[in-house]
C-alpha cells in the first residue's frame, strides 16, 4: 500500500536535530559574493524556534 504519513525519524530530526542546527547553515548574507562576506547576526528569544 500506502506509504505512512508520519515518520518518527523525521518527527525526530526536525525537533532535535535541524532546529538546534539551522542557524549554522541558514545564514542570510548581507552582501555581494566575494572573498568576505558579511553575516547578518540573528537573535532568538525561544532556544531556535524562531529568529
Amino acid at each position: 500500500g500506502y506509504p505512512t504519513l508520519y515518520d518518527p525519524f523525521e518527527t525526530f530530526y526536525l525537533r532535535y536535530v535541524y532546529r538546534r542546527v539551522r542557524d549554522c547553515f541558514n545564514r542570510p548574507i548581507c552582501s555581494v559574493p566575494g572573498a568576505t562576506l558579511t553575516l547578518k547576526d540573528r537573535v532568538t528569544n525561544d532556544h531556535g524556534w524562531s529568529f
